[in-house]
């Protein structure tokens, strides 16, 4: 059975401005109401990124982590799995 792997590398402040807290408007409820589940756990991936930063960024110690990727496993199966896809 082919299943949906996530790879997240994301650091996100403890603590963020309200300003930055967004809460669903009814119009993104309804357009979320007629995604699959796959679409959903990527939008909701998709907004966590924005919230996340590069730690040490504009350092030599810079950590890039802002990395959201997923992509399709067929190792139950014994086959390849697809393509990385950058969310």
């Amino acid at each position: 059975m082919a299943n949906r792997r996530y790879k997240l590398d994301l650091a996100i402040p403890e603590t963020l401005p309200p300003a930055l807290l967004k809460k669903p408007t009814p119009a993104q409820i309804a357009v979320m109401s007629n995604m699959t589940w796959a679409e959903i756990i990527v939008e909701m991936i998709r907004r966590l990124k924005s919230y996340s930063n590069k730690i040490n960024a504009g350092t030599l110690k810079e950590e890039n982590t802002t990395i959201a990727k997923w992509h399709i496993c067929r190792h139950a199966d014994n086959m390849s799995c697809d393509e990385e896809q950058n969310i």
